[in-house]
């Protein structure tokens, strides 16, 4: 788990601990975000700022909120749907009414296994390397060419197909994606995830429909990029609030 620094004094010394001073996320070779380790993490140079212990340490007040729960408690006030939703939780029957869809993948949210392993995680055993035919390195050459590569990296030459590759060059070299980023490339994430975000963003709609914003929440996975000098980042949110 990697722990954000709060301070700059902090960030000092997990940076020396690292033996990263002096470096620089530009010059970096970037792992993909869901690999990203404590090296990577500290060159962005990223500090959380810890709230002070006087304030209540509620969700509200840490991510600043509380102002706007304050206004939202009269609107929600007028929602037999909201009221009936809160009840909802000890009951095993889903009401009718606007949080009726919320509910329901909540729930389905709930039964997720949390053992549940996505393609690419290190608890799962892949064929070795030099295992690969040249069917498997055709495909791994075609995913690249659909510009399905792993965000982190920089944008390369057209990938070669394996019959121009000698048998020297079908074992990848490290600067070649981990195969289990190769493999979450081919394989899709498993459909639990989609449930959860699911059920944040039909929640998430759930207080605005009847409201009349000229606003919606989608579950549109909209990119944000990062240049650096010899490398490029990308992050994917999970949804979005599109106006």
């Amino acid at each position: 788990m990697i722990i954000v620094p709060s301070s700059e004094v902090e960030w000092q010394r997990r940076a020396q601990a690292t033996n990263i001073l002096g470096g620089s996320i530009h010059e970096a070779k970037l792992r993909s975000a869901s690999k990203i380790g404590d090296t990577q993490y500290l060159l962005l140079r990223v500090l959380w700022k810890i709230p002070s212990r006087g304030k209540s340490q509620t969700i509200p007040n840490i991510f600043g909120l509380a102002d706007w729960v304050q206004k939202a408690t009269p609107i929600l006030g007028r929602y037999e749907s909201w009221r009936e939703y809160c009840e909802s939780f000890h009951k095993a029957k889903i009401p009718e009414g606007t949080f009726a869809l919320p509910r329901f993948y909540q729930k389905q949210a709930a039964q997720v296994p949390k053992t549940t392993e996505l393609p690419g995680d290190s608890d799962v055993v892949f064929t070795p390397v030099s295992n690969r035919t040249r069917g498997q390195v055709n495909l791994i050459s075609r995913i690249r060419e659909l510009g399905l590569e792993t965000p982190s990296k920089a944008p390369r030459r057209r990938a070669k197909t394996a019959e121009s590759l000698s048998d020297e060059e079908l074992n990848f070299g490290p600067d070649e994606e981990d195969e289990g980023e190769i493999l979450g490339l081919i394989h899709p994430k498993t459909k639990d995830e989609q449930i959860v975000n699911t059920a944040l963003i039909d929640f998430l709609n759930a207080f605005i429909i009847h409201e009349n914003m000229p606003v919606q929440w989608t579950l549109y996975r909209k990119p944000f990029k990062a240049e650096f000098k010899d490398n490029s980042f990308e992050a994917r949110t999970d949804g979005c609030l599109e106006i």
